[in-house]
């Protein structure tokens, strides 16, 4: 049973729209990274913190562009076609019991858990 669960949400993870998002929230944190680190620490020269600050805000903005999204599309794609296809979450006899219990509903199941 776990290692059924197991297999469903990796290949849950596995799909481009997860995949998309993880690439997108590394790309956002890697560029306020600099910022927050500058900003906790002990001492922080006020101008210099405002130029930090409208660094980060033009680099954000430069990604909302048609291109930034494109980057990240495809850097994301990337790492989704270079990924191994899911397992299989269940055995020919499990599917068949669930299909028996559910009719139809394992095969929309079993679908959406190899949907990519």
């Amino acid at each position: 049973m776990k290692t059924a669960m197991a297999k469903g949400i990796l290949a849950k993870l596995s799909k481009l729209k997860t995949i998309y998002l993880l690439v997108m929230f590394a790309k956002l944190l890697s560029i306020t990274e600099g910022l927050h680190r500058y900003l906790q620490g002990e001492s922080y020269d006020l101008g210099r913190a405002a130029q930090h600050k409208m660094a980060t805000v033009q680099t954000l903005t430069d990604l909302r562009t048609n291109a930034g999204a494109e980057d990240v599309f495809m850097k994301a794609r990337t790492i989704w076609e270079e990924k191994p296809p899911p397992a299989p979450c269940w055995s020919q006899a499990e599917t068949k019991k669930i299909g028996t219990v559910f009719g139809g509903v394992s095969l929309w199941v079993n679908l959406q858990l190899y949907h990519l």
